[in-house]
């Protein structure tokens, strides 16, 4: 609950209100059920009714009608009393479901926006199935199962605390009968529940998460899974996932039954009990009376102490779903934040330069890592074309992390347009634009990939097709039956590699960035394809600054600067020939390649 705002927490408590409330009617719709058998038994003998059956009479203006009247009117007005507080029950419970409902999408959409103001470093502790399940199934299993359920227990204990309190008027022993039967069920049912209903929800979460985690890891690496034959094994380890999750699933499918059954067996029981304890304390038409009033009562407690004992389990169950769930919560609330918001880009970028400055930066990915980047300083000026270089592992793909932002130093600054990274991006959205290695497309059409995260604006059509051109891939967007809005399939199945390079390559060129980075995005292109996007790339020579990492050298002749970078530190910069000579194992590389 400390999740809620005080203000949600004043809902919470009217919605108790009025569940308190409610059960006044189920009790006043009991005791006048209770009344009308003892009219009945009083009637058929032809006996004056008893002093507090006779106040009612009275009080309703019944008591010179004749009996079977009394009995239609009052069954009537009890009738009413418990179809109203049905429809009332029915409304409130509505009202409640879409308020929690709704509590989970804006749950969701809160927590996503604290994930992705965090840096890439903290959201990298999780996996993708920790993160999505946390955002969506986790999430919900809080809101339905445990918030939802929990005031499903409210209103019925309210339920029951109320008719206990009115029957204990009337009559105790009816009372500790009820109180007795259904109590003992309820607390042994929920003893002999609760330990398996917490590990079945952690088991659930735990199946869940591992099904999705393998059926991405065959799908991301299905070529190779083809040419090591190892589809079948992977089929298997689903199945046997599958099927650990089967067993789960019905197990906590049973237990709602298996407590209905129980509930049975104890009303059953309860009644023949109360029935001899009556007709030993009393005399057959006060017992007949009492035992009326157990079985009215019974129909409205059975049924409240069978949902408090399922939204338990649900509880529970719902713990266990969202134990990671809820840690994943805490972690991500706390600790550093980037402020966030929505502007979109107006391709002039007024007061932008796009000068990136690097002064005294450290960082390591860890306390106890062996990689870490010490003292590192550089300056791009705007309008150069600047290639990193160096082996794997060297600590390229760090240096350019940190210049986007994505990750932060423990000292020193990065400065874009005098700006921080972040601080940059939210100013000018769209003047800096990024090609990773790897381009992700998205199951959607051409524009949507290229215009990725912005809606669809005729108005910067133009703009698109500039940036297919650029990426040597109009001619084949023109060619297609719908243009732009050609569907291109999951992942882009639809287009070959070096097309889907392209786009990735057009969807960092629409914006018209001032700030080009790229991470060896030229990798799945062939040689004459390669050649124009280079050609491309190089025409924006003293119109955008351009940064490549590059692992092939072919990708470094046209710099007008190089940085050969090992193990985190600039071992030598300046032009292809200049870091030959001052980097020997650069040169080897070179000479390897024929240059």
């Amino acid at each position: 609950m400390s999740l809620f705002s005080s203000s949600d927490r004043k809902k919470f408590f009217l919605v108790g209100l009025s569940q308190v409330f409610l059960s006044v009617f189920d009790l006043l719709g009991i005791l006048l059920i209770g009344i009308i058998g003892s009219i009945s038994i009083y009637g058929i003998q032809s006996k004056q009714v008893g002093t507090r059956t006779g106040q009612v009479l009275e009080f309703l203006n019944l008591e010179n009608l004749m009996f079977q009247k009394q009995v239609a009117i009052l069954g009537l007005i009890s009738a009413f009393i418990l179809i109203f507080k049905t429809l009332l029950s029915v409304f409130i419970t509505r009202k409640t479901l879409f308020f929690i409902s709704r509590k989970a999408a804006y749950m969701s959409y809160n927590l996503a926006k604290n994930l992705f103001s965090k840096p890439l470093s903290d959201i990298n502790k999780y996996s993708n199935q920790e993160i999505i399940y946390s955002l969506t199934s986790g999430i919900d299993s809080m809101m339905t199962r445990v918030i939802g359920s929990f005031t499903t227990i409210f209103a019925d204990l309210s339920l029951l605390v109320v008719i206990f309190i009115g029957l204990a008027v009337v009559n105790l022993s009816t009372s500790l009968s009820i109180l007795l039967v259904f109590g003992l069920v309820g607390f042994s049912l929920d003893y002999s529940m609760k330990k398996q209903a917490y590990t079945l929800g952690l088991s659930e979460a735990m199946f869940s998460v591992k099904t999705n985690e393998k059926v991405l890891e065959i799908l991301n690496t299905y070529r190779e899974s083809v040419v090591r034959n190892r589809r079948q094994s992977y089929i298997d380890e689903i199945g046997r996932i599958r099927f650990g999750l089967a067993e789960v699933v019905a197990k906590r499918s049973f237990m709602p039954n298996f407590s209905k059954y129980v509930m049975e067996t104890a009303l059953i029981t309860g009644a023949i009990l109360v029935t001899a304890i009556q007709f030993i304390l009393n005399d057959a038409t006060h017992a007949v009376t009492y035992l009326v009033l157990f079985l009215a009562s019974s129909a409205r407690i059975a049924p409240a102490v069978l949902r408090i004992q399922q939204s338990a389990n649900l509880i529970k169950i719902g713990i266990g779903n969202i134990e990671s769930t809820l840690k994943f919560i805490q972690d991500i609330r706390s600790g550093e934040k980037q402020e966030l918001n929505n502007l979109l880009p107006d391709f002039k970028y007024e007061g932008f330069t796009s000068k990136v400055e690097m002064g005294n930066i450290e960082f390591s990915y860890s306390k106890n890592s062996e990689f870490s980047i010490a003292k590192f300083n550089l300056v791009i000026n705007p309008g150069n074309h600047l290639v990193f270089t160096g082996p794997s592992g060297s600590g390229k793909t760090t240096v350019v992390d940190l210049i986007l932002g994505i990750i932060t130093p423990s000292s020193g600054e990065v400065r874009i347009s005098n700006k921080g990274p972040l601080e940059a991006f939210r100013e000018w959205p769209g003047a800096v634009a990024y090609v990773p290695q790897d381009i992700l497309i998205t199951n959607g059409s051409i524009w949507e990939n290229v215009a990725i995260g912005f809606d669809f604006d005729s108005s910067h059509e133009q703009f698109i097709w500039d940036a297919l051109k650029l990426a040597h891939l109009d001619d084949h967007i023109r060619n297609l039956p719908e243009g732009l809005h050609t569907q291109i399939g999951e992942r882009g199945h639809k287009l070959s590699g070096g097309q889907r390079q392209r786009l990735g390559i057009a969807r960092a060129f629409f914006t018209k960035p001032k700030l080009l980075i790229l991470d060896e995005a030229t990798s799945a292109l062939d040689g004459e394809t390669e050649f124009v996007i280079s050609e491309a790339i190089k025409s924006l020579q003293g119109k955008t600054t351009v940064v490549l990492i590059a692992h092939r050298l072919s990708s470094v002749l046209n710099a007008d600067q190089v940085i050969f970078i090992d193990k985190g530190e600039i071992k030598a910069i300046g032009t292809f020939d200049e870091v030959r000579r001052a980097a020997p194992s650069f040169d080897r590389q070179a000479k390897l390649m024929g240059l």
